[in-house]
């Protein structure tokens, strides 16, 4: 980080798995401006962290991205360092709690750039992107069990 306090409309990504189908790996993500204004929402398919750090770059939002936010559902604390690596954006994986989230692994960030993040991007249950990602996880697995025969060329697939 800069130094410089952060602006309230930071941009973060928020994303949670959604569902499996085959080797691929359905994610829902949502970017969000601190924690009051929704950017975008989207879906990014990926097979391994070179997958997804390469989906997450063919977004149209990279470039204004400042920070992710993402579910432990979509890689481990041990795949992070490579993540920030490849995307040079910090990174902080959270662990679904009771209530809210838990924070379980960061990089590219010091601890006290942590809590400032979390305070300009998180609501009373966590990371705001994180939350409205997690929300629209069912909606996402509905969608594909219901048209997943026909997105599958008429084969139907067992989504997870």
């Amino acid at each position: 980080m800069t130094g410089r306090p952060l602006k309230p409309e930071v941009r973060v990504l928020g994303a949670e798995r959604a569902a499996s189908i085959g080797g691929l790996q359905l994610a829902a993500c949502v970017v969000m401006k601190g924690s009051l204004w929704l950017d975008a929402v989207f879906l990014i398919g990926y097979g391994d962290v070179d997958g997804l750090a390469s989906a997450i770059k063919s977004t149209p939002h990279y470039h204004e991205l400042r920070f992710l936010a993402l579910s432990s559902s979509i890689l481990g604390a041990s795949d992070l360092p490579r993540l920030h690596g490849l995307l040079g954006l910090p990174a902080m994986l959270f662990a679904r709690v009771e209530g809210g989230w838990r924070l379980v692994a960061y990089e590219g960030l010091s601890e006290a750039e942590v809590g400032e993040v979390l305070s300009v991007a998180s609501g009373p249950e966590g990371p705001e992107a994180l939350r409205l990602a997690s929300a629209i996880t069912p909606i996402v697995r509905g969608l594909l069990e219901r048209w997943g025969p026909y997105l599958a060329g008429g084969e139907r697939r067992r989504v997870r």
